[in-house]
């Protein structure tokens, strides 16, 4: 485990500060995840700690660590990993690494741990002793490129010069002096970019162990205690430079962590010596509006930084200070935002809590409210006067350059690894990364300014540019409308071996093509060219996009519940508005309809809508609407009596009773009055069908069930019948033979009624003699099917069923 100090160590920077123009604002809680001591050391203390090379991979197999001396000889220096036991001395004679001996550095090879190197954790310690008492024990971390960090294309200027698009690397001898000469080296930044730089970082390489700064150079702004000044000229930047953050050594700085936002915020934070906030210059004082990104002033008015990670949480007539989680903590509070610009005072709701006894913070977690006097932000304008510019003219999009000054040009992995970590700050993601000895949830100025702000880091160099592109203009397809929940395309010329960079709100974005799609109306959209030859134009003018209404979703409707009868279908409608039309989809495919009312009858897949306005904009697509088929089976019919029926007889023909339907019987497909039950007593001849009806108005009609009421036959039972009348061939294709017995000379007439009792032939009167009589028939015109000769006298009428086939 980490080990955790309880005590500071100071360095001595009236040197560094001497050569510095305006407001200069160091933040000591570098120095409390470096290193701590346990007495001032007599006379030698550690001048800086560096590593070669200053940035591994994961296949790095050791590292030259080396701790050079300053103010005398130490008795030992000795390393130890995190988690053992054992230390090992680093030398200055030449041997393990040591390049010189006796020149006050001392060296010691490093060896990739079993477990591999870990960015996120403490790798071990330097401790330092003095006559044989440790004095100084120095944490150790390790600046890890993982798969996370591409290559990026790095250009060559000189032998002292090289850049990335987000790192200017320049050389200078920064182990033989405590600092770099910024202003020197601003100026050669400045010979490759234009002035368009808000802020400066200096980042040191191997630099020297002391605390981040910042130092104000430019300020105009009213009302937050500052002074005006005007020294960025002196750096370079006729009119645009406002400051510059300064970090002495590479493992305390990333583009996305606090520091980065906390150093930045000392533009306009805090100078408030004439105010109630007089006690935390340059940072806050013991309050609640400490609890944001600037902290307190440890020590008081003057004093440098520290973390104050606790919310004000009101219990009665007390205040109990919580910690706050990681999710909103390093997060510019309203007061701090004010100040900056970001929101007008009316949105400072919050009112300054701040202890009366500056020295009574951090002695316990509870403390009554009389401890503290309470101020609220028209309490500070009255004593400060109002911001100028306010927040409706101030900055809001800001631009920061990063130089590392380092001894010789920096290797491919630490190129890649600051790279890395300058473009992140341009993000608006959280991320949690190693912030000293614990980790926290980095958030990048813009998130850390609760998107009020942005900030790019990226660089436009020029390095012997004859000739650049020409400021672009960007166009638009439809005028720089863009409709709510759509997209507009915006786009720029390019020449041959041209590529765009597209910037919203000023921070690039990943798109490097001629156009882009855009939707954002929040902020304002530019772009710049850079040629083939890695030239850069101006950037375009601002342009915003005007964001049209959206149709309201639109909300099918259906008058029957999105059901229908089977063979039938049902109609779906939207509402429209004047202007507006609908657009139909089945199973995500247009239907070319676009009236507000559609018939529809499909079951497989959904139906959607989308409405259009008269300006071209797409509501969004309604919910899916899938019908629902209502399908009846056929009713069965059954027969009491069979379905042909003697002469006299009736037959009840019904089907099963089922709750919610309705019944209509129909006789050769005309309704029976009154036949609106399951079952309907037949006594005729007729094709009867039954039609159901279901409580949705659904129809189905059984098949037809044809009863025959038999003729009457008068005198004569079956047998006698058979004894007196034959037919052949039965069944009969064209001739039917017709043999009638009489007993004495008659006369008879022959008739054929088919199965649904309706005469097609009738003979005239036939004279017969006594006994066998023989007739032949042609029927061959009659259809196939059942049929009844009936053969009559005066006496009596008898019949017999045959069969005509084909």
């Amino acid at each position: 485990m980490p080990k955790l100090f309880l005590f500071f160590l100071f360095f001595s920077t009236s040197s560094l500060f001497a050569q510095h123009i305006g407001h200069i604002a160091q933040c000591d809680i570098d120095m409390a995840n470096q290193s701590a001591k346990n007495m001032r050391p007599n006379a030698v203390s550690i001048k800086t700690v560096r590593k070669s090379p200053a940035v591994l991979n994961a296949n790095t197999a050791n590292f030259l660590l080396e701790a050079i001396i300053t103010g005398g000889t130490p008795s030992s220096i000795e390393f130890e990993f995190d988690g053992s036991t054992t230390r090992t001395k680093l030398l200055d004679n030449a041997t393990n690494g040591d390049k010189i001996a006796g020149d006050g550095t001392y060296s010691i090879t490093i060896s990739k741990p079993s477990a591999g190197w870990n960015h996120d954790k403490v790798l071990g310690y330097i401790y330092l002793f003095e006559n044989g008492v440790q004095q100084l024990r120095f944490n150790i971390f390790t600046e890890i490129r993982t798969a996370a960090m591409p290559s990026p294309t790095i250009r060559k200027i000189n032998n002292n010069i090289q850049f990335t698009d987000y790192i200017f690397n320049i050389t200078d001898d920064v182990g033989s002096k405590n600092f770099a000469n910024e202003a020197v080296l601003a100026k050669e930044f400045y010979k490759y970019h234009r002035d368009e730089y808000d802020f400066l970082n200096f980042i040191l390489v191997p630099g020297y162990i002391d605390n981040r700064f910042h130092s104000s150079l430019r300020n105009s702004v009213q009302g937050i205690g500052q002074s005006n000044l005007n020294a960025g000229d002196q750096y370079g930047s006729a009119a645009r430079l406002k400051g510059f953050n300064y970090a002495p050594q590479l493992s305390i700085f990333d583009g996305i962590n606090n520091g980065f936002n906390h150093e930045t915020g000392h533009q306009w934070i805090n100078y408030a010596k004439n105010s109630f906030l007089k006690d935390g210059v340059p940072h806050m004082p013991a309050s609640n509006i400490a609890s944001g990104v600037m902290g307190i002033s440890i020590g008081g008015a003057g004093g440098a930084g520290g973390d104050f990670h606790n919310n004000f949480v009101e219990e009665g007539n007390s205040y109990r200070l919580v910690a706050k989680n990681k999710a909103e903590d390093d997060i510019f509070n309203e007061w701090e935002l004010y100040l900056m610009g970001l929101i007008p005072a009316s949105e400072v709701k919050s009112q300054a809590i701040i202890f009366k006894d500056q020295s009574k913070y951090p002695l316990g977690s509870i403390y009554p409210k009389t401890d503290f006097n309470y101020y609220t932000i028209n309490d500070f304008i009255a004593q400060m006067g109002n911001r100028v510019p306010d927040f409706t003219q101030s900055q809001k999009q800001f631009t920061m350059a990063t130089i590392v000054v380092s001894e010789k040009l920096l290797s491919d992995d630490e190129m890649a690894y600051l790279n890395h970590n300058l473009k992140r700050a341009e993000s608006n993601v959280a991320v949690e990364i190693r912030n000293g000895l614990t980790m926290s949830l980095a958030k990048p100025f813009r998130l850390a300014t609760r998107d009020k702000a942005t900030m790019r880091t990226l660089l436009n160099t020029n390095v012997n540019c004859t000739t650049v592109p020409a400021k672009p203009v960007i166009t638009s397809i439809n005028n720089f409308k863009v409709c709510e929940g759509s997209q507009t395309e915006l786009s720029v010329s390019l020449k041959t071996g041209e590529q765009a960079i597209w910037y919203y709100r000023g921070v690039p974005l990943d798109n490097r093509t001629g156009k882009i799609n855009a939707n954002e109306t929040s902020g304002g959209y530019t772009v710049s060219i850079r040629g083939a030859d890695g030239c850069n134009s101006l950037e375009s003018d601002e342009v915003k996009l005007v964001k049209l209404p959206q149709p309201t979703k639109p909300v099918i409707t259906s008058t029957t519940n999105f059901r229908f009868c089977e063979g039938s279908q049902t109609e779906l409608a939207v509402s429209l508005k004047t202007g507006e039309q609908v657009m139909w989809y089945y199973n995500g495919t247009s239907l070319n309809l676009q009236t507000n009312k559609i018939n529809a009858k499909e079951t497989t897949a959904a139906y959607t809508a989308v409405i259009r306005n008269a300006e071209g904009c797409e509501s969004p697509i309604s919910n899916e609407i899938k019908l629902v088929k209502i399908t009846l089976t056929p009713p069965q019919i059954q027969s009491s009596n069979g379905t042909e029926v003697d002469f006299g007889k009736t037959t009840i023909l019904s089907t099963t009773a089922t709750t919610g339907l309705s019944f209509q019987w129909f006789k050769d497909n005309n309704p029976i009055a009154n036949a609106t039950n399951s079952s309907y007593t037949v006594s005729e001849n007729g094709n009867y069908t039954l039609r159901i009806t279901n409580a949705e108005g659904c129809t189905i009609t059984s098949a037809p069930t044809q009863v025959t009421i038999k003729p009457q036959v008068l005198g004569l039972n079956e047998e006698e019948i058979n004894q007196k009348l034959k037919l052949s061939p039965n069944p009969v294709e064209d001739n039917l033979k017709i043999e009638i017995y009489a007993s004495k000379s008659s006369f008879v007439s022959l008739s054929i009624v088919n199965i649904a009792g309706k005469s097609v032939y009738k003979s005239a009167y036939i004279a017969l003699t006594n006994g066998w009589n023989s007739i032949k028939l042609d029927i061959q015109t009659l259809s196939a099917g059942s049929y009844f000769l009936l053969v009559e006298n005066s006496e009596k009428m008898y019949s017999k069923k045959f069969l005509k086939v084909k």
